[in-house]
């Protein structure tokens, strides 16, 4: 924050927010800036996406794959690369229908509906006919 406003930057470092209030930050701005250097998944890479919003983020972790075409990706570490990216990201301007297929997008692959059509498919039982992993037994009580 001190070096943002050093530079003149107009920056919102909000902090941790949940729910309509992280919604409402997001879409307060005109993109949103992930400067990971690890990450799992990438909630916040969803969350932006599933907003319609700009993302500038890095290719750290899964972010490339949870992003898929959207959003501008830097090289992890490459603060310069990270910065044109977020230039040029406030310089665009998307068509809607762009930011349409952005949701779209992320709302197919993310959404709780589909996370449960993902875990039905796991642990639903085999069809019959296949085989099925026994179970160990256990192993006999040590005689005293």
């Amino acid at each position: 924050e001190e070096r943002a406003k050093a530079l003149g930057v107009k920056a919102n470092f909000p902090g941790w927010v949940s729910g309509r209030e992280l919604a409402r930050v997001i879409l307060d701005h005109r993109a949103v800036c992930l400067p990971s250097r690890e990450e799992s998944f990438g909630n916040a890479v969803v969350e932006t996406l599933a907003l319609g919003q700009g993302l500038v983020s890095t290719r750290a972790g899964s972010i490339p794959e949870v992003a898929g075409p959207w959003g501008r990706l830097a090289p992890s570490e490459d603060i310069a690369a990270l910065a044109e990216a977020l230039e040029a990201e406030l310089r665009s301007n998307p068509e809607w229908q762009q930011r349409h297929r952005q949701r779209e997008y992320i709302r197919s692959r993310y959404s709780w509906g589909r996370a449960a059509l993902r875990y039905r498919a796991v642990y639903s039982p085999l069809p019959p006919g296949k085989p099925r992993i026994r179970r160990a037994q256990p192993a006999p009580a040590p005689a005293a």
